[in-house]
């Protein structure tokens, strides 16, 4: 299981502040805060975290729901939280709408199957889906943008 970067948390819940804003609001070195954006987000220090996730205003409890708290569960286990934020009734998956149940289903089931392949579902992977399922994002284009972040 891939452990989450900092950019990616952060991302999940708003724009990502621009490092010099960051470095500017943290009094934290340029070369450190794009390092903590890049790596995973357990191998940087507590104190670069906190301030980082303060000056994008976002709360730290989100850091520790995408790591301390997720990597101790089983794939049962990690299928009952996921399960927990699915909605059928409102079509809706980690609070995101989709306009159809086929759309529905095809992301809670191919999320699903990640979960027992080893992988932590997060919002990003139904914000991919959404994307090519209710946008109809070619899938190239979001594989490329995922690679892309990656590389950044």
């Amino acid at each position: 299981m891939m452990e989450a970067s900092l950019k990616n948390i952060i991302e999940d819940e708003t724009a990502l502040p621009k490092v010099s804003e960051l470095e500017r609001l943290t009094n934290i070195p340029h070369n450190t805060i794009s390092n903590a954006l890049r790596r995973p987000v357990g191998k940087t220090s507590f104190e670069v975290v906190a301030k980082i996730l303060m000056a994008a205003k976002v709360s730290i409890d989100k850091v520790a729901k995408e790591t301390v708290a997720t990597k101790e569960l089983t794939p049962a286990q990690e299928e009952k939280a996921f399960m927990s934020q699915t909605d059928l009734k409102s079509l809706t998956i980690m609070g995101i709408k989709f306009s159809t149940q086929e759309n529905y289903w095809k992301t809670r089931d191919s999320i699903l199957n990640s979960i027992y392949e080893g992988h932590h579902s997060t919002i990003r992977d139904v914000k991919d889906a959404y994307k090519q399922l209710e946008e109809h994002v070619p899938i190239d284009h979001v594989v490329a943008d995922i690679i892309s972040e990656y590389q950044n």
